[in-house]
C-alpha cells in the first residue's frame, strides 16, 4: 500500500484531508455477495490478518482529484483481479437485452454519432466487457472491437486482445471508447498515453467516469472497486496531461437510470491545440460538490425525484 501517492491527474503530492472511513472484517458476514468478494481482497491480500482498516480520503490541493490513502500499488491491484477471478466474479458481462445497458449504448451512440465516419469507422472499446456498448455501431456496419479479459463478445463485436499491450502496434482506430475504466486503474496516465497511440490522426476518443463526490467524500461499502474519484475538471486535467485535447465535455446523470450517480464525459482528440486546463478550477469544482449550493441540490433532486418524499417534491416543483 502507498501512503503518499502521486496525484494521477496532475502529478502533485499536495494532499488535503477530506475525512476517514473504517472498514471491518466483521462486515463480511452482513455484506451482499459483490461486496463480500471485495472485502475478502482487502482483508486477505491488501491488509492480511487485519480486523479493520481505516482509509483517509484526500483531495489534491493543486487540481482537486480525490483518492484515499493508503492506496493499493500495481501488484496489489493485480492480486485483486486474480482473487476475484478465483471467486468466479465475471466482471462486466451485460446481457444483450439489459434495458439499463441499452440506455447506455444509445446515449453513447448519440454522443459519438457526429464524430463517426459511417459504416467504415473502426471503433475500439477499451475495457468494454462483451462489447455491449458498441452494438448500435455494429448494427450500422462499423468495425467494432474490444480489449477486455471477457472472452465472450456479443455477435458483431470482435475481441482484439485481453490487455492493451497485446494490441498490434500498428492498429489504428477512428473512435476509441473508454467508459467507466479510469476509476479502477492504479496508473491511468500510463494507460492513456499508450491508448492514444492507437488513435487515428484526426480521430476521437470518448471517456466517461462516475462522479461519486457529493456532500462529502465518496460513500462506498468497500474500498476495492474504485480507487480514483474524478470530476469533469479533473478528468480533463488528466487527459491533457496525457496529450489529449477536450473538444466536448459535460456532467449528467448516469444513462442507466438504476444507477443513482452522476457521470462526467469528455470527447477528445490527440495532440490538438488547446488552452491549458486551469487546475485551480478542478479544486473549485471538487469543493462545490463537497458543499453543493441549493441550485445544485435542486438539479440533483430533479435527476432523482423518486428519492424525495412526495410532500417535499410537490413544494419544490410548484
Amino acid at each position: 500500500m502507498i501512503n503518499n501517492p502521486e496525484c494521477v491527474a496532475c502529478g502533485s503530492r499536495r494532499w488535503e484531508d477530506l475525512g476517514r472511513r473504517m472498514f471491518r472484517a466483521s462486515d463480511l458476514e452482513r455484506a451482499d455477495e459483490y461486496t463480500r468478494k471485495r472485502l475478502r481482497v482487502l482483508f486477505e491480500a491488501w491488509i492480511p490478518r487485519a480486523l479493520e482498516a481505516e482509509f483517509a480520503f484526500v483531495m489534491c490541493g493543486d487540481c482537486g482529484f480525490v483518492t484515499f490513502v493508503p492506496r493499493p500499488n500495481e501488484g496489489e491491484l493485480r492480486e485483486k483481479y486474480r482473487i476475484l477471478a478465483e471467486q468466479g466474479d465475471p466482471g462486466y458481462n451485460a446481457a444483450a437485452d439489459d434495458e439499463g445497458e441499452d440506455r447506455r449504448a444509445r446515449a453513447l451512440f448519440r454522443a459519438l454519432a457526429p464524430f463517426a465516419g459511417g459504416s467504415r469507422t473502426r471503433i475500439l472499446d477499451y475495457g468494454g466487457g462483451n462489447g455491449r456498448l458498441l452494438l448500435p455501431f455494429a448494427r450500422r456496419g462499423c468495425d467494432c472491437c474490444v480489449v477486455d479479459y471477457n472472452d465472450s463478445p456479443l455477435p458483431g463485436i470482435r475481441r482484439l486482445a485481453s490487455v492493451l499491450d497485446e494490441v498490434p502496434e500498428g492498429a489504428r482506430f477512428d473512435l476509441i471508447v473508454c467508459s467507466h475504466v479510469l476509476e479502477h486503474l492504479g496508473d491511468p496516465a500510463s494507460m492513456l498515453c499508450r491508448l492514444g497511440r492507437h488513435l487515428q490522426e484526426g480521430g476521437f476518443a470518448y471517456f466517461e467516469v462516475p462522479v461519486e463526490i457529493w456532500k462529502g467524500p465518496p460513500r462506498m461499502s468497500e474500498p476495492v472497486t474504485h480507487i480514483n474519484f474524478f470530476t469533469e475538471s479533473t478528468l480533463r486535467i488528466l487527459l491533457e496531461r496525457c496529450g489529449f485535447v477536450a473538444r466536448r465535455s459535460g456532467t449528467s446523470r448516469h444513462p442507466d437510470l438504476r444507477r443513482r450517480m452522476a457521470v462526467a464525459h469528455v470527447v477528445a482528440q490527440r495532440n490538438g491545440a488547446s488552452d491549458s486546463t486551469d487546475t485551480g478550477a478542478g479544486v473549485e469544482e471538487t469543493r462545490r460538490l463537497m458543499s453543493p449550493s441549493w441550485a445544485a441540490r435542486l438539479r440533483r433532486a430533479f435527476w432523482y425525484p423518486d428519492l424525495i418524499p412526495g410532500a417535499v417534491w410537490r413544494r419544490m416543483t410548484r
